[in-house]
Formats: structure tokens, C-alpha cells, sequence
């Protein structure tokens, strides 16, 4: 598929390609649990894949009691 048409239909579901992005790690965080394989597989740092696990299964990490 060209890039117009990629755009034709994202604008016509209301979505856009970073929020497909953003929803494909989030649900591979959730089936792995894994920040090497979020980085591998995405590209991403591991601030982000850690921002992602945590996103994705708060009940592994504890509320930091000092933080705002």
C-alpha cells in the first residue's frame, strides 16, 4: 500500500499511525513482559520500554512512596 492510501484510511477509522504504533508495544509489553525484546523488536530505549511494562502491568512495580 502507497503512503496516501495508508493515510486515506487512518483518517477515515479517526487514527494515526503513531497511535497504532503506541497501541502494537503497549499490547507486546502486556503478552512479553520483556524490555530487551520491546527494544529489539521497536527500536525504543529502555526508559521507554520500562514506561511501557509499567503501563502494562502496574502490579510489577510498586508506587514510588516519594514521588509528586
Amino acid at each position: 500500500m502507497s503512503h496516501k492510501a495508508f493515510q486515506y484510511f487512518f483518517r477515515r477509522l479517526g487514527i494515526n499511525a503513531e497511535q497504532v504504533l503506541i497501541d502494537r508495544i503497549l499490547d507486546e509489553a502486556r503478552a512479553t513482559a520483556d524490555p530487551v525484546h520491546l527494544m529489539t523488536v521497536f527500536g525504543i530505549t529502555e526508559d521507554t520500554a520500562m514506561d511501557y511494562l509499567r503501563s502494562a502491568h502496574p502490579e510489577r512495580f510498586p508506587t514510588d512512596p516519594i514521588a509528586p
